[in-house]
């Protein structure tokens, strides 16, 4: 027997993060993958699909309004941000991959990197992460280099965003992928193992880059929240103990960008759909002890 429905999905899950009792469990699958294999592409219109087709409860995420050029689904961009940077995109095939090669002339300096791209299918997955032949920063000076190639948040324009909410109505829940300083950002500008190298060798150029991808973080987030942006997926799994961080490495670095982050989107009574991958019983404990958490991330 079916059990009785009086919530709405969109309640139902509300419900749910509001530590309140919904009619039933709400059921949020994360199923992209499968999308990609039998609907050919992934979407907000891929997810009321399968939300359709399963019988869940969707809690529908699309990506930032704000172009970069450090996310995979962007690398390929060729518009400058501003008319200052001078921009050159090579293509070439090699072998099964797309060989891009990009190279900014900033007023700082070059900057240049080479990006692999494979297709999806059984030999490399559904949705195949780029390969990384030559990172877009190697050292210092391409810090202050970087900072010309940032969008400027103030020029987005969120419109998208109220259809989209318009369409999913009581279907689900519409959240905003707004990446951590980390995550697509300097996690893929640098690499992660120069990264870790950094946090022992290098600290305080380690705590400057988390410092300037950061802020951008925040200025992103908080355009979007003044467009009228609800919740934001705020992912964290660059940072994640599986990624090599050490506890206290998290404790001393992610931590306070986390808190900062959080409070933000609290700010505008927002919510904030926390991620991150590897060992939650390391992890939790830190969380349990920070007074501006509500547990309803």
């Amino acid at each position: 027997m079916n059990p009785k429905r009086t919530m709405t999905s969109k309640q139902r899950l509300l419900a749910a993060i509001h530590h309140e009792e919904p009619d039933l469990v709400p059921n949020c699958p994360r199923i992209w993958a499968y999308q990609m294999e039998q609907y050919g592409c992934i979407g907000w219109l891929q997810d009321l699909r399968s939300a359709d087709e399963f019988d869940y409860d969707p809690i529908v995420c699309i990506p930032s309004f704000l172009p970069t050029y450090l996310k995979a689904d962007d690398l390929k961009l060729r518009r400058a941000p501003e008319s200052m940077v001078e921009l050159d995109v090579q293509m070439r095939k090699s072998g099964e991959s797309l060989r891009v090669t990009r190279r900014f002339l900033t007023p700082a300096g070059p900057l240049q990197d080479v990006t692999e791209y494979y297709p999806s299918g059984k030999t490399y997955g559904m949705l195949p992460s780029p390969h990384f032949v030559e990172r877009l920063l190697k050292g210092p000076e391409d810090l202050e280099r970087m900072k010309y190639l940032f969008f400027n948040p103030k020029d987005i324009n969120i419109d998208e965003y109220h259809r989209i909410a318009e369409v999913i109505g009581d279907r689900g829940l519409l959240e905003v992928a707004l990446y951590s300083a980390l995550d697509y950002k300097a996690g893929d500008a640098f690499g992660l193992e120069p990264l870790l190298m950094m946090t022992v060798d290098q600290p305080e150029f380690f705590k400057k880059i988390l410092d300037v991808f950061h802020d951008h973080t925040m200025e992103e987030t908080k355009a979007h929240l003044e467009g009228g942006v609800k919740m934001v997926f705020g992912t964290w799994f660059y940072a994640s103990l599986s990624s090599g961080w050490s506890p206290n490495i998290y404790r001393e670095y992610f931590l306070p960008l986390l808190k900062e982050h959080v409070n933000l989107v609290h700010d505008y009574e927002a919510i904030t759909i926390f991620m991150m991958t590897g060992n939650a019983g390391i992890f939790c404990p830190y969380l349990q002890k920070q007074e501006w958490i509500s547990w309803r991330l």
